[in-house]
């Protein structure tokens, strides 16, 4: 229930517009805070856009914007968004929150270790689902069997102890 309970919390609707290409993005992110600032940790390829301009945070309806992109990386596909305080939502706590260390991560990444998130597919949610870890990859990819579809992308996975494992990158 931990898990689940900061999973649902911590999960935003991230909207994402290019006037070159005139289309949307949806995806999903996980809302964190360290330093007494906010952010949002998400998927790259879901921004279409360099800059804030375009890009809005939704929660229950509410939109919020987005101030700054710290980061975003294209080769492992994340990035990283500055937000004000988003009163809906509980953020996490970095490195709190976070699975961090050898020990945690043996015991988080094991062949069939639960672990759910919290996503927006399709435009609908938020929708909590689970799975089950697989495998990893050599170059620190955790295979994780579960459903995602459209708008998963991004959402935040966590271990049974409500610790941030990793976010959703689906593959075929």
């Amino acid at each position: 229930k931990k898990a689940i309970k900061k999973s649902r919390l911590s999960a935003v609707r991230i909207m994402a517009w290019s006037n070159d290409i005139s289309s949307l993005s949806v995806s999903t992110g996980t809302y964190f805070t360290y330093n007494s600032k906010h952010y949002i940790l998400t998927v790259q390829h879901g921004l279409l856009t360099p800059t804030c301009e375009l890009i809005q945070i939704e929660v229950d309806g509410v939109l919020h914007d987005c101030t700054g992109i710290l980061v975003a990386d294209s080769h492992t596909d994340y990035a990283i968004l500055e937000v004000e305080p988003i009163p809906a939502r509980t953020p996490l706590r970095f490195p709190r929150d976070f699975v961090q260390g050898p020990h945690q991560w043996k015991n988080t990444t094991g062949a069939l270790t639960p672990l759910v998130y919290t996503g927006y597919p399709n435009t609908i949610g938020p929708v909590t689902l689970s799975g089950k870890v697989m495998g990893m990859s050599k170059d620190d990819f955790i295979y994780f069997n579960s459903y995602a579809w459209a708008g998963s992308s991004g959402s935040g996975v966590f271990d049974m102890k409500g610790r941030l494992v990793g976010y959703i990158v689906a593959i075929d």
